[in-house]
């Protein structure tokens, strides 16, 4: 995979398949949330069937998401993913448990979290659903963000002069 700026310059080779992890890609990418998701018709765990994968804009955290059997659910992904809530979809060219003709498929993803923001008063009420994310506050948007001491949901945030931005960090 690369990237290159829009008049050109600044390419750069950011991630080359192994084979392991995916062989042969043909379709376009699919940019959800700063994460690039995508598949090849090659590769992967069962040598030919492909992969349906993520990876980061800058090239780390690749992870395959799916690997394709011919006889399972299908392989050779050709199309590009569509992102439908937390549901990857997209076809495969062949193979499938009905026939050799392929088929549509879907991959559910984690749901990220989502940080509840209810004000009363002079504080703000924080929470979230998930426990292995951790509260992170700045008073930059831009700044660095440190971990919230003994936060946990639902946080209670005094209003005081400063403004503070929050977020939500995985551990």
């Amino acid at each position: 995979m690369f990237k290159i700026n829009t008049d050109g310059s600044g390419f750069t080779n950011f991630y080359n398949f192994s084979g392991r992890d995916g062989a042969y890609p043909f379709a376009g990418l699919t940019l959800a949330n700063g994460v690039l998701y995508g598949t090849t018709t090659g590769g992967g765990s069962h040598s030919f069937g492909g992969v349906a994968y993520q990876v980061n804009l800058d090239g780390t955290g690749f992870t395959v998401l799916h690997n394709f059997n011919f006889n399972a659910e299908g392989s050779y992904p050709r199309s590009e993913l569509i992102l439908s809530g937390n549901h990857l979809y997209g076809t495969t060219a062949a193979g499938g448990p009905q026939s050799v003709t392929g088929g549509v498929f879907a991959i559910n993803l984690p749901m990220t979290p989502t940080l509840n923001f209810q004000k009363f008063n002079n504080a703000i009420s924080l929470s979230w659903t998930d426990a292995t994310y951790s509260l992170q506050s700045t008073t930059n948007v831009n700044g660095t963000y440190a971990t919230v001491k003994g936060a946990t949901s639902p946080y209670t945030n005094i209003i005081t002069g400063a403004q503070k931005f929050f977020r939500l960090q995985g551990n």
